[in-house]
């Protein structure tokens, strides 16, 4: 009895479409691109940056297991640093987190052998980072990044958040990303539709940073207008912000000192306001994100060729405990509501999420022979 090789077995039968990969001059899609770093890795480091974090999971690839990672004596399955969204943070505070990063894993034991992950000889890296797409040039100083644990640029899928995203939907769907901003992706009868994904400055309707803006605001509107009804998260907008009084705020922001990052963290004090305190100025902040997301989503999907759409939910936005009833109360906002599935994915690490899935096809395609 022969079979395939077992080296990467949930990928043993890719190998073939590999060497095709190689032997033409056509451009690899991203989805070719992953598969074929996989086929000939041990380890499959994957990486998911936005604009409040940043994660990072190694995938075994013999058994398509998270590895467990032991660093200076403690185990753990991820990594988190702060935020690597170029357009949000700059390139030299995403630098520096993904320094952070990958020096914690240069010290990582890695296997039953507890084998240093920098010695390991067949590893790959795929990195999908919210920002890149309007950053291009910024790519070879973060494929560079990594050579000093053994990752060579052919080794390396370096791609948007979005890029691996899409690569789940296949030939029909959308994908919602809220997090720090917001963007909406869909594809449907050949045509590809982007919405959104403009930034901080110019979009990100219904992002963390929308809604910790419009909480701002609210509060600025409160000390300035000396509202009968104060609002109810005066006091902490100013603990988070690390500011005496709210109006120090707009000072703060315009020169820089408050970043987009620290607004979208003020989201999760609103969503608890509104559900749990069941605050009427938190209310309607939520119920305006939730309608501003509903429009994305409207918009992806008008003129989809099937009737019923998935559309996968990514960000931090779709993390809380409040999340069902944001989903449902977008959901009610949509023309279309009663053909779309919503996947909420957003706890996942969509690169390892991709490559999983395509393990699972793969895994159904292998061929033994007797």
């Amino acid at each position: 009895m022969l079979k395939t090789k077992t080296q990467t077995p949930a990928f043993s039968s890719s190998v073939q479409a590999q060497e095709s990969l190689r032997s033409t001059t056509k451009t690899p899609t991203d989805l070719e691109q992953v598969m074929s770093l996989c086929a000939d890795s041990d380890y499959v480091i994957t990486i998911d940056g936005g604009g409040s974090k940043t994660l990072l999971q190694v995938i075994d690839t013999n058994d398509m297991s998270v590895a467990e990672l032991d660093i200076d004596g403690g185990v753990t399955k991820e990594i988190i640093v702060g935020p690597t969204n170029v357009n949000i943070v700059g390139f030299d505070e995403a630098r520096k987190n993904l320094e952070e990063l990958i020096k914690a894993l240069s010290k990582a034991k890695v296997g039953p052998n507890k084998l240093d992950f920098i010695k390991v000889e067949k590893k790959s890296v795929v990195c999908g980072l919210a920002g890149i797409l309007s950053n291009v040039d910024k790519k070879a100083p973060i494929i560079a990044m990594f050579e000093p644990i053994g990752v060579k640029d052919h080794q390396i899928y370096l791609g948007g958040d979005v890029d691996l995203a899409k690569l789940l939907i296949g030939e029909e769907g959308a994908i919602l990303i809220a997090g720090t901003g917001s963007i909406c992706f869909s594809k449907s009868a050949g045509v590809e539709k982007r919405i959104g994904g403009y930034g901080w400055a110019l979009g990100d309707e219904g992002s963390g940073f929308y809604i910790g803006k419009l909480a701002l605001q609210a509060a600025l509107d409160d000390e300035f207008q000396h509202d009968v009804t104060p609002f109810v998260l005066t006091d902490k907008l100013c603990e988070l912000l690390n500011i005496a009084s709210i109006n120090e705020a707009i000072k703060q922001f315009y020169n820089g000192t408050i970043k987009p990052p620290a607004i979208a963290k003020i989201t999760p004090f609103v969503f608890e306001a509104a559900f749990k305190l069941n605050d009427p100025k938190c209310k309607a902040i939520i119920e305006q994100a939730a309608g501003e997301l509903a429009k994305h989503i409207a918009c992806a999907v008008d003129g989809g060729s099937k009737p019923a759409f998935s559309i996968y939910l990514i960000g931090g936005i779709f993390k809380n405990e409040n999340a069902p009833a944001f989903i449902e109360m977008i959901r009610q906002q949509v023309l279309y509501a009663p053909c779309l599935e919503f996947v909420n994915i957003a706890e996942e690490n969509i690169a390892m999420r991709v490559i999983l899935n395509q393990a699972k096809v793969a895994q159904t395609q292998r061929l033994e022979f007797v």
